[in-house]
């Protein structure tokens, strides 16, 4: 405004004085005969016009001048909230991780220059996950941001917002882990209390993690990795607060081997077992489980109940599914060259049956087998996303390709399972037949599992078949297939033309 009025009083003062120039002029021009007088209006015209020139030229200049010192405020206006945005939480307004680390950092350094300890704390709001499952994630928001109103208000501590429910609080004025724990657990007993979101009534719950230095860490990545450690630890036992201690540390080895498989996967260099599945009814050997296996170079065979996770916690899980399938297929061709139908159930896990790019690949690659091929599902696979996972078990069914229940009976809601999908077998678990004989329990929960299988239009499978004299039960209860070590152990195979030689080695029980 100040700039726009500045305008128009210079070019108003121009304007009046070009007119007394232009008098003047005219004057002297039309009017005055006297020489020496002309000459003295004219000089005193050109002084009036050069003045003219000098305002308008000062005029713009401090135009310009204000204009740049504007666009400066402007600029170092939109700067700090640049860097606000970057160094803060948008939705809490607290410093975010990389904030909080540099601080923690400098804090760090003073502490070591003035031999004290300062240790830190990570919060974690251990109800958000089931408020935004029940209700939302508005609601999830409100949550977080009332506790950081609570948090703030109560304490002048410097504080962080790491995102997913975890803040981070520092104590830079601690004698010993003693204080440090009881000043922590200070801190989460005040702010949990009673709130209210979306109109209910809620119970904040903190748990936390604290780690201190010297001590635990001397890097400020160091000392917040120790924290959030300590926290989930919490977490998983069911504390309150924990301090960390060593036993919290990462397993190395188990870092290495997760690399290890991925680089496995990567050179596809994989091994397969067939272990045999007898076919009561046929009384020979009419398909296997095709079982994946992984010899380690230095540490030897790691058990699939192990890295088969590993590979679902690091997202290659997927990688396994395909080498599977295309195992599988391979197989099965082979098979059916030399030794006629020969059919293969493969393991499904609950991220691949989610995942509808996953199962069109799938459908794609066992076009031609189809009817030979049956994935193995478990009742935790069929929890996981239901509407992706209807719609998948849809398309396999159309496809041809069997669907097995596996590990019936282990899980909690497998009734509604059987009512929602269509099973071409069920497959028991060997928690029910490993010891049969012995058990009477086991005994009536088996053959209420053959029965409903039967009553479904399903097979019923069973696995865990360990010596003759289960066998015997569950042929005399009806169940169609048996898979155990009685049957065959799992043969490994490193090459396609070796599942010949294996398949002459699938004979059935004496």
């Amino acid at each position: 405004m100040k700039q726009a009025l500045m305008k128009v009083s210079g070019r108003l003062a121009a304007v009046k004085a070009s007119a007394v120039a232009i008098t003047l002029f005219a004057v002297a021009f039309f009017v005055v005969d006297d020489f020496a007088l002309w000459v003295e209006l004219l000089l005193a015209s050109l002084v009036v016009l050069g003045l003219i020139v000098f305002w308008i030229y000062r005029s713009e200049l401090n135009s310009i001048r204000l204009d740049l010192t504007s666009k400066n405020k402007s600029l170092r206006d939109s700067d700090r909230s640049t860097r606000r945005l970057f160094n803060n939480d948008v939705l809490t307004g607290l410093p975010n991780r990389t904030r909080f680390r540099d601080s923690l950092a400098g804090k760090l350094g003073q502490a070591r220059d003035q031999e004290r300890h300062l240790a830190i704390g990570i919060l974690y709001l251990n109800n958000l996950e089931t408020i935004q499952d029940i209700l939302d994630d508005d609601a999830g928001d409100e949550l977080i941001v009332q506790f950081t109103d609570i948090l703030t208000s109560e304490f002048s501590h410097y504080q962080g917002y790491f995102g997913s429910g975890q803040f981070a609080f520092m104590l830079d004025e601690v004698q010993d882990r003693k204080t440090a724990f009881s000043q922590m657990l200070r801190v989460i007993k005040t702010v949990s209390r009673d709130i209210v979101v979306a109109d209910l009534p809620i119970r904040l719950q903190v748990i936390g993690g604290v780690a201190i230095c010297p001590g635990d860490a001397d890097s400020a990545t160091g000392l917040i990795q120790k924290a959030k450690l300590a926290m989930t630890n919490a977490k998983k036992t069911g504390a309150q607060l924990l301090f960390y201690n060593n036993s919290m540390a990462p397993d190395l080895q188990k870092i290495q081997l997760i690399s290890d498989l991925k680089t496995t996967l990567s050179e596809n260099k994989l091994m397969w077992a067939l272990q045999p599945q007898y076919d009561v009814q046929t009384k020979r050997i009419a398909g296997a489980e095709l079982l994946v296996r992984w010899r380690h170079p230095q540490y030897g065979w790691i058990p699939p109940a192990d890295f088969v996770v590993w590979a679902e916690q690091v997202a290659v899980v997927g990688q396994i599914t395909d080498a599977a399938v295309d195992q599988a297929c391979r197989i099965i061709q082979h098979m059916k060259n030399h030794k006629g139908e020969f059919g293969l159930s493969v393991n499904l896990s609950s991220n691949d049956l989610a995942d509808s790019a996953k199962v069109d690949h799938i459908i794609s690659c066992c076009a031609n087998f189809a009817g030979f091929l049956t994935l193995e599902i478990t009742e935790t696979a069929l929890m996981k996303d239901m509407d992706a996972v209807v719609l998948n078990v849809s398309k396999l069914k159309l496809a041809g390709i069997r669907l097995s229940l596996d590990d019936y009976g282990t899980g909690f809601s497998s009734l509604e399972y059987l009512q929602t999908f269509i099973f071409d077998e069920i497959k028991i678990d060997k928690m029910f037949t490993s010891d049969l004989a012995q058990n009477d329990r086991n005994q009536t929960l088996t053959l209420a599992s053959i029965e409903l299988a039967h009553s479904l239009g399903a097979k019923a499978v069973a696995e865990g078949v360990e010596d003759k004299e289960s066998a015997d039960m569950l042929i005399a209860m009806g169940c169609d297939v048996l898979q155990g070590y009685y049957i065959g152990k799992p043969i490994v195979v490193t090459d396609i033309k070796d599942h010949l030689d294996a398949y002459e080695r699938l004979s059935p029980p004496g």
